[in-house]
């Protein structure tokens, strides 16, 4: 057999055993699930956004935050001759009791209202016309700034935009998709001083089509009728809806949702911890996944290894003052029961450290030192978070506070930890807390670089905080 047709012969063998060798091999991790749409409440999955101005300007731009103005003409204006309007705007929540009789519901009060409000809307700023010398007003809705994607594979004509607008002059107001072709529509402001409903669908605005990229921005220009000069105009309760047209029947529920999230709602900045109805149901799931484990049972991973007992003698201490009852608090321990604590440990330990005290909840709070070290510390603790949640565990993280002790040059690195880590899991409902809040009375929480005993505390007050709303908003209502 001459060498060559050995060759060939080896070569036909060796590749007729490949597919037998790659059976062998571990298949492909499967991909990742697509993201579940975002909705503003998940109990009303036709409403796609929501914006009231009682928190903030949200994604409105160009314009002002200001008190809402209220109907000049309404019921008891008919009666001495001006005409009053038949109803069906929506009503706005809070302030006192609307205009009776069908008068058209307005911002700063209306009949039948949840209470929810304080009559705040949005004040379009002046612009002037290019060759004239008239004047108008305009905003800008930064959809891009929020988590809505429209149309997101939905029909245009059935996605809805709803909104009450309230000018010092009748006009028309028109609406356009900056970047997008012939992308304009116009809508009447036929009364003056009256709050009136606006609404149109996406479907408006020809060549839109369902697979489109997401609509960035929405400008509204309001063009007065007769006058020359700047005319207030505002603008309130907007509402996106995918496939919905009566207001009247869906505008009760979102503003009993509203009122739900504003019982549950937290902010960092506020108090210390974020939480959402989005945070509601990732952590249901997570609570769902880890019925096996010990139940109010918190796993402490501090720090440093010294810092893991003092921090759940901390806790302990604070659930007791918050009347938190149930939980348990363990410090961290290594198999050789040597105290851990740190990023280091939190990425070679976790797992024993889990498969030793079963805990529901795993609170993870990273070192100063973790973040100033090398690498990427914010993808470490990427890992830590996702091999607690496979665990079954749901984990509390807390973000290394910037206190007045830290140094300039280290700031903008902290920072930027907490904003590549809330990036990450903010969205998906993972508790990330910030004792910062907490802090602002301590005199010294750091020695050395590190928090120390007041500093733990901190991070104790916050925890537990974060904790008790959860157990009172997740936990007790399964």
């Amino acid at each position: 057999m001459s060498a060559k047709l050995s060759l060939l012969i080896c070569a036909a063998l060796l590749y007729g055993s490949m597919p037998a060798l790659r059976a062998g091999e571990p298949p492909p991790p499967p991909p990742p699930p697509p993201e579940k749409p975002w909705f503003p409440f998940p109990e009303l999955p036709t409403v796609l956004w929501f914006e009231d101005f009682e928190n903030g300007a949200g994604a409105l731009t160009l314009g002002k935050l200001d008190d809402a103005p209220a109907n000049v003409v309404g019921a008891a204006g008919a009666a001495a001759g001006g005409a009053a309007n038949p109803g069906g705007v929506p009503a706005k929540a809070g302030g006192p009791a609307g205009n009776a009789g069908g008068a058209p519901a307005n911002p700063a009060g209306a009949a039948g209202g949840t209470g929810v409000g304080s009559g705040k809307a949005y004040l379009l700023s002046e612009v002037s016309f290019t060759n004239t010398e008239r004047k108008g007003a305009w905003a800008k809705i930064e959809l891009s700034r929020t988590k809505v994607k429209i149309p997101g594979g939905n029909k245009p004509a059935a996605i809805q935009f709803h909104f009450l607008i309230w000018a010092e002059e009748a006009g028309n107001l028109q609406i356009t998709l900056p970047g997008k072709e012939k992308s304009m529509t116009l809508e009447n402001v036929a009364a003056a001083k009256k709050w009136l409903p606006i609404s149109f669908t996406l479907g408006a605005f020809i060549h839109i089509k369902p697979t489109d990229n997401p609509v960035s921005d929405v400008e509204l220009l309001f063009i007065p009728r007769m006058s020359k000069t700047y005319q207030k105009v505002y603008i309130d309760d907007i509402l996106i809806t995918n496939g919905v047209a009566k207001l009247a029947t869906l505008m009760p529920a979102v503003q009993m949702a509203q009122k739900r999230i504003k019982e549950i709602e937290r902010t960092v900045a506020k108090d210390g911890f974020g939480f959402s109805p989005q945070n509601q149901e990732t952590l249901k799931a997570l609570l769902t996944s880890s019925h096996r484990r010990r139940a109010k049972s918190v796993l402490v991973v501090g720090p440093r290894p010294a810092d893991g007992a003092a921090l759940a003698k901390a806790l302990n201490a604070a659930a007791t003052k918050a009347k938190l009852a149930g939980y348990t608090f363990t410090a961290a321990e290594a198999p050789d029961k040597s105290a851990a604590g740190g990023l280091d440990d939190m990425r070679a330990l976790l797992k024993c450290m889990i498969e030793k005290n079963s805990p529901q909840f795993v609170l993870l709070a990273p070192s100063y030192r973790d973040i100033k070290g090398g690498g990427v510390p914010a993808d470490s603790l990427r890992i830590v978070i996702e091999r607690t949640m496979a665990a079954g565990c749901v984990p509390l993280v807390v973000l290394p506070p910037v206190v007045a002790a830290v140094s300039q040059g280290d700031k903008p690195r902290i920072e930027g930890f907490a904003n590549a880590v809330n990036n990450t899991f903010g969205a998906r409902g993972i508790p990330l807390m910030d004792p910062s809040v907490a802090l602002k009375a301590a005199a010294a929480p750091l020695t050395d670089g590190e928090l120390n005993e007041a500093g733990l505390e901190g991070v104790a007050t916050v925890a537990v905080a974060a904790l008790k709303h959860l157990d009172t908003y997740v936990i007790s209502r399964k």
